[in-house]
Protein backbone atom coordinates (compact mmCIF):
# COMPACT_ATOMS: atom_id res chain seq x y z
CA UNK A 1 0.00 0.00 0.00
CA UNK A 2 1.32 3.33 -1.14
CA UNK A 3 0.96 6.69 1.51
CA UNK A 4 -0.64 9.73 0.79
CA UNK A 5 2.50 11.70 -1.72
CA UNK A 6 3.10 15.17 -0.03
CA UNK A 7 5.32 17.52 -1.36
CA UNK A 8 8.24 18.24 0.99
CA UNK A 9 9.66 20.74 -1.30
CA UNK A 10 7.14 23.01 -1.18
CA UNK A 11 6.53 23.01 2.94
CA UNK A 12 10.30 22.78 2.81
CA UNK A 13 10.52 26.53 0.87
CA UNK A 14 7.74 27.51 2.94
CA UNK A 15 9.72 26.25 6.01
CA UNK A 16 13.37 28.38 4.77
CA UNK A 17 10.81 31.22 4.42
CA UNK A 18 9.16 31.32 7.67
CA UNK A 19 13.01 31.35 8.97
CA UNK A 20 14.03 34.28 7.13
CA UNK A 21 16.20 32.50 4.40
CA UNK A 22 15.42 33.41 0.58
CA UNK A 23 15.39 30.42 -1.67
CA UNK A 24 15.73 29.16 -4.49
CA UNK A 25 15.05 26.24 -6.72
CA UNK A 26 17.52 24.33 -8.50
CA UNK A 27 15.88 21.54 -10.14
CA UNK A 28 13.34 18.89 -8.87
CA UNK A 29 16.26 17.61 -5.98
CA UNK A 30 17.21 20.44 -4.38
CA UNK A 31 16.35 23.37 -2.76
CA UNK A 32 18.56 26.66 -1.40
CA UNK A 33 18.22 29.26 0.87
CA UNK A 34 20.47 32.01 1.77
CA UNK A 35 20.20 34.48 4.95
CA UNK A 36 22.51 37.36 4.59
CA UNK A 37 21.93 38.50 8.50
CA UNK A 38 23.38 35.74 9.81
CA UNK A 39 25.73 34.89 6.49
CA UNK A 40 24.32 31.40 6.29
CA UNK A 41 23.40 29.33 3.57
CA UNK A 42 21.61 26.17 3.38
CA UNK A 43 20.46 23.33 0.92
CA UNK A 44 18.01 20.94 1.00
CA UNK A 45 18.36 17.83 -1.09
CA UNK A 46 16.08 15.30 -1.31
CA UNK A 47 15.62 11.59 -2.15
CA UNK A 48 12.79 9.01 -2.24
CA UNK A 49 14.35 5.91 -1.54
CA UNK A 50 10.63 3.79 -1.94
CA UNK A 51 7.55 5.14 -3.33
CA UNK A 52 5.80 6.66 0.08
CA UNK A 53 8.88 8.58 1.81
CA UNK A 54 11.03 10.58 1.17
CA UNK A 55 14.27 11.18 2.97
CA UNK A 56 15.44 15.47 3.17
CA UNK A 57 19.43 16.02 3.64
CA UNK A 58 19.91 18.99 4.87
CA UNK A 59 23.86 20.60 4.59
CA UNK A 60 23.55 24.29 6.46
CA UNK A 61 27.07 26.71 6.37
CA UNK A 62 27.44 29.28 8.92
CA UNK A 63 29.54 30.99 11.13
CA UNK A 64 30.25 29.18 14.27
CA UNK A 65 30.74 30.16 17.62
CA UNK A 66 32.84 28.57 20.77
CA UNK A 67 30.09 26.17 21.87
CA UNK A 68 30.66 24.03 18.87
CA UNK A 69 26.59 23.36 18.06
CA UNK A 70 26.97 25.45 14.97
CA UNK A 71 23.74 25.76 12.95
CA UNK A 72 21.88 22.81 15.03
CA UNK A 73 19.24 24.65 16.67
CA UNK A 74 18.34 25.73 12.98
CA UNK A 75 18.26 22.55 11.42
CA UNK A 76 16.15 21.14 14.24
CA UNK A 77 14.52 24.13 13.98
CA UNK A 78 13.32 23.31 10.05
CA UNK A 79 12.23 19.62 10.84
CA UNK A 80 10.36 20.55 13.78
CA UNK A 81 8.18 23.09 10.84
CA UNK A 82 8.45 20.10 8.54
CA UNK A 83 7.03 17.67 11.10
CA UNK A 84 3.80 20.34 12.24
CA UNK A 85 2.82 20.77 8.40
CA UNK A 86 3.21 16.77 7.99
CA UNK A 87 0.09 16.33 10.96
CA UNK A 88 -1.43 19.27 9.95
CA UNK A 89 -1.87 17.67 6.46
CA UNK A 90 -3.10 14.55 7.99
CA UNK A 91 -5.58 15.89 10.30
CA UNK A 92 -7.05 17.97 7.20
CA UNK A 93 -7.11 14.93 5.00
Amino acid sequence: MEGVRVTVAARAARALSEAGFRTKRFGSDSTWGTKSTDQAAIRLRYSTPSGDSTRVFVELWMPCSSSGRCGRAEVATLFRSLAEAEKFEEVKE
